[in-house]
């Protein structure tokens, strides 16, 4: 199930000032993405959070949260960056547990430099024991998880995933161009293949190559056929417009494509 109540933009702080208008006329909630590098939680995070809350009060927007994935390694082999990069995480938690966030995105980290037999394999054995402890610390905060796809080709592996945490409301975030670029199973497959598990989608273009974030149907991404399989799942499922927002009517050309779409 999909509408226009649930149309979040994702967006940092300079997106969120450069469409405040936007966001309050077409009635938009909002993904927080102002965090997704580990050096915007080095400094004072607060004066931005009482900003998003002020526009919150103002125009009663919803809120999801992106955790940090930028100059973040939490499987590296050095034990000071894992534990900067935990830190990092966690620091992410505190503000999305301020803020009173939805949902809060964190990617799957399945990014395989090339295909081989066993980067599944061994993706698995890190990945169970790792988003086990971030599903409890998120739980301990009262937040809800959205785990990410990457490039990973089929949504076999996020299933499994979430079959080894303790977190029952856990769910997948499906970025379809994510899936186009992977070159595995279509965004309608991802969708139906998830079923129940699907909780939020990102929505940007491109030409099944590169993650371009392009506005929405400039590239090759199969929107329509993604968003009919979504609408016909009875949970509720919101949608983040995840585009590049400069040059500025690229979220007005998203908005305009996704309108009969919802």
């Amino acid at each position: 199930m999909i509408g226009r109540d649930n149309l979040f933009l994702c967006a940092g702080a300079n997106g969120v000032r450069l469409h405040r208008g936007t966001i309050a006329e077409e009635r938009l909630n909002l993904e927080v993405q102002h965090f997704v590098s580990a050096a915007t939680l080095e400094g004072d995070v607060w004066p931005y959070v009482d900003e998003i809350l002020a526009l919150r009060e103002r125009t009663g927007l919803r809120l999801g949260f992106h955790a940090p994935f930028r100059r973040v390694d939490f499987f590296s082999r050095n034990r000071d960056r894992r534990e900067r990069s935990w830190r990092a995480l966690m620091a992410g938690l505190d503000v999305a547990q301020r803020l009173s966030v939805e949902f809060v995105v964190v990617h799957s980290l399945y990014v395989p430099r090339r295909r081989n037999a066993s980067y599944g394999r061994d993706w698995r054995a890190c990945a169970g024991d790792f988003f086990g402890e971030v599903a409890r610390e998120a739980a301990r905060r009262g937040l809800r998880l959205a785990i990410e796809n990457m490039l990973e080709p089929s949504p076999e592996g996020l299933l499994w995933l979430l079959g080894q945490l303790e977190a029952a409301d856990a769910g997948v975030c499906l970025d379809v161009a994510h899936a186009a670029v992977a070159g595995g199973a279509s965004a309608a497959e991802w969708v139906e293949g998830l079923g129940p598990a699907l909780v939020h989608m990102h929505l940007s273009d491109n030409h099944g190559v590169h993650d371009e974030h392009l506005a929405l149907g400039v590239g090759s991404v199969d929107f329509p056929g993604a968003l009919a399989a979504a609408a016909a799942l009875p949970q509720e499922i919101s949608l983040g417009i995840e585009c590049r927002l400069l040059p500025p009517d690229n979220l007005e050309k998203s908005l305009r494509y996704l309108a009969p779409l919802l």
